[in-house]
């Protein structure tokens, strides 16, 4: 499986998440870039792998591959961006059940860093506020 539909499993099985983006094959959680059919109004997490390295050991397979992600959490306002950034991190709970922290059985994951940003250019629509939410992801290697 890869990274990208574990964290997709993972996300939708927060109830913060998909009261926000929707749940099962709907649900508004996509690799890399917003589908066609993306709302432009509504909420949309957008999961960027920005490293992956295997490392390398003497039977072709280590016990964890590293991996650092993006999730950019994008919504039509500042507050709905954020608010689904928080979803994404702690799912709705204090401690938080979410990613930032998770330590599970075959994976975990850090937050190393968040910031904001508007787009396209803050003047003109369509204007959307992304989240942005950096990871180290920690996963089993399976072959």
């Amino acid at each position: 499986m890869r990274i990208e539909e574990k964290i997709r499993t993972a996300l939708l099985s927060m109830s913060a998440v998909t009261a926000l983006v929707g749940g099962g094959a709907a649900a508004h959680i996509r690799p890399d870039v917003p589908d066609k059919d993306d709302p432009r109004d509504g909420e949309l997490i957008l999961i960027e792998v920005d490293s992956e390295p295997r490392e390398n050991t003497l039977d072709g397979k280590s016990a964890w591959v590293p991996a650092d992600v993006t999730l950019v959490c994008r919504a039509p306002t500042r507050a709905r961006s954020r608010a689904l950034a928080e979803a994404v991190c702690d799912n709705g709970t204090d401690p938080g059940t979410g990613l930032a922290g998770y330590n599970g059985s075959d994976w975990s994951a850090y937050l190393v860093s968040q910031s904001t940003t508007i787009g396209p250019d803050g003047k003109h629509p369509p204007t959307w506020y992304d989240v942005y939410l950096s990871f180290q992801f920690c996963f089993g290697e399976s072959r």
